[in-house]
């Protein structure tokens, strides 16, 4: 079971993570980077394609790339 209760994220703003515009990108990035349980936000996040914001260190574009083009392997990793 995933616990995001632990989340670096926990003391920001929302709007860091779910921006009107690309704005604070870095800063949500910097978050995540540091932040223990990034690993199952970000699988939480890939389970679920609709998710708006940054999940994981992503923001819903970059993990849009998992859905097009499918399951990353050792042959097409980039």
């Amino acid at each position: 079971m995933i616990n995001l209760d632990r989340g670096a994220c926990r003391e920001t703003e929302s709007a860091v993570f779910f921006p009107a515009d690309d704005g604070h990108e870095d800063r949500a990035k910097d978050i995540c980077a540091r932040c223990e349980v990034r690993l199952d936000c970000l699988a939480l996040a890939l389970r679920t394609p609709n998710l708006d914001g940054k999940w994981g260190g992503l923001s819903a574009r970059e993990r849009a790339r998992f859905f097009v083009d499918g399951p990353v392997t050792q042959r097409n990793a980039h």
